[in-house]
């Protein structure tokens, strides 16, 4: 299983933060950017873009095998 580390911007809620926990692990959160950073495996990576609320998704240079 590959995981991916991702930045993601989306709605600072705590119903919005559930909604990202339960398809990845949340490692950071910057509130004040509207930013979580998130470590997810390859497998709920198609799931995670279409979570409402998630305005965008960028990659961090960190992967793990």
């Amino acid at each position: 299983m590959i995981k991916f580390e991702l930045i993601l911007e989306a709605q600072n809620s705590e119903e919005q933060e559930q909604r990202i926990a339960a398809l990845a692990r949340i490692k950071y959160r910057l509130p004040s950017m509207s930013l979580y950073v998130v470590e997810v495996n390859d497998a709920n990576l198609p799931y995670l873009k279409n979570v409402d609320g998630v305005k965008a998704i960028s990659a961090n240079a960190h992967i793990s095998v």
